[in-house]
C-alpha cells in the first residue's frame, strides 16, 4: 500500500506583527480602511514554486504586484481577498465591492457617533451576521463573493469580512491563524480581543465562555485549539489573503483537481513564504497527484512529480516511500507482461541511493527470480542457468529457484566441448553436492 500524505488544513504559521492601540470611540461615517503595515518580507523567497502558479488571471498579475513590499497599496483587503476567492473579472469585482458598500451604509445608520469601539465592534459583528451570514457555515466557502452574494461562509471568509467592516469603522482588526481555524483579533481599550466570527452569539456570550466553546465546536465540528497545539498568531492582511489561496488548495486537493490545488497554494506561498501550511498542502498534492497518476499506469510522471516534491524538500519521508513504492508497481507492471527486461531497465533508472542499496537489490533479485521461473516453465532451463550467470555478474546472489535451473540445464546432453566444460565446472563449484553435475 502507497503511503498517502497528510492533508494539512486551514491556516498555517506566519510571523506575529506589533499593532498600535486604538481610540475607545469609533466613528459613525466609514472611513478609508486602515491598513495594517508587516514588517516587509522576501517575497521573491517563494520563486521556487513559480512553476506551479499556472496562468494568473489579469486581477491576479495586478495583485501580486502589488503584494511585492507585503502591503496592499493599490487594493483593499476586501478587493484581494475577492480576487484571490477566484473572482477573476473586473465586473463581479465591482459588483461584489458595491454589495460590502451597501453593507457598510447600513452599519453607519446603526452605529451612533457616540458608541464605543466595544459597542461598534459588537453591532458590527451582529449585523454582518443578521444581514450577510444567513447561509450558514460551509468548511469549504472560502469564496468572499459567494459569501456576500449567497450567505454562506466558513472561518476565513467571516473572518475577512469582519475585518473589513471593523477597519472601516476605525476599529484595528488583525486576523488570527490557529492550526486548521481562522479567527480575528481587536484591540479594544488597550485589550486584546479574539472575536470567533464563524459564532453569532459571540459577543453575547462573553462572559460564558463554556456556552461560547460549545457553540464553535458544533458550529466548525471541532474546538478551537487542542492541547499541545500551536498558539494563535496574528497575520498581517497580505498573509490573511494567502489564507484565502491555500484553503482554495485544500478543497482542490479533495476534488482531485491536483493542478488547479498546485496552483492554488503556489499562490499562497507568493504571498507568505513563509506559510508552512501553504508548502505542506503543495506537497501534500505532488506526492497525491504522483499516487494517483502512478495508479492509472503513468510511472514516469508520477515518479518526476515525486522528485519535484523532493527537491523543493528532501526530508518530506513520504516522497521516499512513495518512490520505493512506485519502482515497485513499475516492475511489477513490467513482470505481470513477462517483459523482465524492461522491468531490470526500470529499475535501472531508479536512484539507488533512494531505494537504498538493500531494497534495490531485492527488487533486482525478484524480477531476475521470476524470469528464472517463467523460463522454467517454459521448458528453457538452459536460459535460466544464463539468467543465473547474469544475475552472479552484477553481484546479485541468486534465488534457490534460479540455481535449480542449473541443474536440467547442464545435463541436456550437452557435448564436453570448452565451454560447456566451464559451466560444468562452475556449477559443481556453487552446487557441489549436485549427483547430476558430478556424474557428468
Amino acid at each position: 500500500m502507497l503511503v498517502l500524505a497528510t492533508l494539512l488544513c486551514c491556516p498555517a504559521t506566519m510571523f506575529a506583527v506589533t499593532r498600535p492601540s486604538v481610540s475607545d470611540t469609533a466613528p459613525a461615517v466609514p472611513v478609508e480602511p486602515i491598513r495594517i503595515i508587516p514588517t516587509p518580507k522576501p517575497i521573491e523567497s517563494a520563486r521556487p514554486y513559480q512553476r506551479y502558479e499556472g496562468r494568473l488571471s489579469d486581477l491576479e498579475v495586478e495583485l501580486f504586484d502589488d503584494a511585492v513590499d507585503s502591503v496592499w497599496d493599490r487594493h483593499t483587503l476586501l478587493e484581494a481577498a475577492l480576487i484571490a476567492g477566484g473572482v477573476g473579472d473586473a465586473e463581479r469585482l465591482a459588483a461584489s465591492t458595491a454589495r460590502f458598500e451597501r453593507l457598510v451604509e447600513g452599519a453607519a445608520g446603526a452605529i451612533g457617533a457616540d458608541a464605543s469601539a466595544e459597542e461598534t465592534a459588537t453591532k458590527l459583528f451582529d449585523l454582518m451576521h443578521r444581514e450577510v451570514l444567513v447561509g450558514g457555515y460551509d468548511l469549504e466557502c472560502t469564496d468572499l463573493a459567494a459569501t456576500l452574494e449567497h450567505g454562506q461562509f466558513n472561518c476565513v471568509s467571516s473572518t475577512v469580512l469582519f475585518n473589513c467592516l471593523a477597519a472601516r469603522f476605525g476599529l484595528d482588526p488583525v486576523g488570527m491563524e490557529l492550526p486548521g481555524h481562522a479567527m480575528s483579533r481587536l484591540r479594544l481599550n488597550g485589550k486584546l480581543v479574539d472575536v470567533e466570527t464563524t459564532c453569532p452569539a459571540w459577543f453575547r456570550l462573553q462572559h460564558d465562555p463554556k456556552r461560547r466553546a460549545a457553540l464553535v465546536a458544533k458550529t466548525i465540528g471541532t474546538e478551537i485549539s487542542a492541547p499541545g497545539a500551536r498558539p494563535p498568531r496574528e497575520v498581517s492582511s497580505v498573509e490573511l489573503v494567502a489564507m484565502i489561496y491555500y484553503n482554495r488548495g485544500v478543497d482542490l486537493l479533495t476534488e482531485r483537481r491536483f493542478a488547479e490545488a498546485a496552483a492554488a497554494n503556489a499562490k499562497a506561498l507568493r504571498l507568505d513564504p513563509s506559510s508552512e501550511t501553504a508548502r505542506g498542502n503543495l506537497l501534500a498534492t505532488l506526492n497525491n497527484w504522483a499516487i494517483t497518476v502512478g495508479a492509472g499506469h503513468e510511472y514516469e510522471k508520477a515518479i518526476d512529480l515525486l522528485q519535484q516534491g523532493m527537491n523543493l524538500d528532501p526530508h518530506y519521508e513520504t516522497f521516499a516511500a512513495n518512490y520505493v513504492h512506485l519502482y515497485y508497481q513499475w516492475a511489477e507492471n513490467c513482470c505481470g507482461r513477462n517483459d523482465y527486461e524492461a522491468a531490470l531497465e526500470v529499475l535501472g533508472q531508479a536512484d539507488p541511493e533512494l531505494l537504498g542499496s538493500e531494497r534495490f537489490v531485492q527488487l533486482r533479485q525478484g524480477v531476475y527470480q521470476r524470469w528464472a521461473r517463467q523460463l522454467i516453465q517454459e521448458g528453457k532451463p538452459r536460459q535460466a542457468a544464463q539468467l543465473l550467470r547474469t544475475a552472479d555478474a552484477e553481484g546479485l546472489s541468486a534465488s534457490n529457484l534460479a540455481r535449480q535451473s542449473e541443474i536440467p540445464s547442464l545435463g541436456e546432453g550437452s557435448a564436453p566441448l570448452t565451454d560447456d566444460a566451464t559451466r560444468f565446472r562452475q556449477g559443481v563449484d556453487r552446487q557441489p553436492q549436485s549427483r547430476v553435475l558430478n556424474e557428468h
